[in-house]
């Protein structure tokens, strides 16, 4: 995860170029995405609100990122967009501890998923 948080910026700058966005559709749907987790092969990207319409972007953009995410990062994943609301209820592979690897996205900052999970989302 380290690696597809470090080059998202550059990820997302090579959807923008090789797609020809205009700055208006790049800030409107893209720039506004965050990585949120990974578990397994599976990425979790965050979607600010439903008035973004993840339907839009699940079918505009989803094959666009798959393939800057792969040639970026060198890893092939699989990709979920998700909203706020499903974030927090959002089941992943190993309840009891989340890999060190996965970060969650909390309050505006990352931290260790480990943490967030057993605060927030362990049941």
């Amino acid at each position: 995860m380290d690696k597809v948080m470090e080059k998202w910026n550059e990820i997302l700058q090579m959807v923008k170029e090789e797609h020809g966005l205009t700055d208006v559709s790049f800030n409107t749907w893209i720039k506004p995405l965050e990585v949120f987790a990974i578990d397994g092969n599976t990425l979790y990207i965050l979607v600010p609100s439903e008035q973004m319409g993840l339907s839009y972007i699940n079918k505009k953009y989803y094959l666009p990122l798959k393939v800057a995410i792969g040639e970026v990062t060198g890893i092939e994943y699989d990709i979920q967009f998700i909203l706020p609301d499903q974030a927090q209820s959002l089941k992943f592979k190993n309840n009891d501890t989340i890999q060190s690897a996965i970060y969650i996205w909390w309050s505006g900052t990352w931290q260790d998923s480990s943490y967030a999970f057993n605060r927030s989302f362990h049941h």
